[in-house]
């Protein structure tokens, strides 16, 4: 209840403040996702083998291939 309480409605909450930037989030690991989205920091970049693609998300990468390159479509019938 504590950490909903933090998190959803800012009660007792722990602000951590991004180094790069003004911005500030409740948890460290929101901190760590708007460091590499934002600023690069820590990126992990997934390469596409097809193309000379990057994305710093996995779900990112996948969406790309599926819609450009047709691989890992699943086809839903009317």
């Amino acid at each position: 209840m504590k950490r909903h309480r933090a998190k959803k409605h800012a009660i007792e909450a722990q602000w951590h403040k991004c180094e790069e930037c003004k911005h500030k989030v409740k948890t460290v690991g929101d901190l760590k996702l708007h460091g590499v989205f934002k600023h690069g920091i820590d990126v992990v970049w997934h390469q596409n083998s097809d193309c000379d693609y990057k994305a710093k998300g996995a779900e990112d990468l996948k969406r790309h291939k599926a819609y450009r390159h047709g691989i890992d479509v699943v086809w839903h019938n009317c």
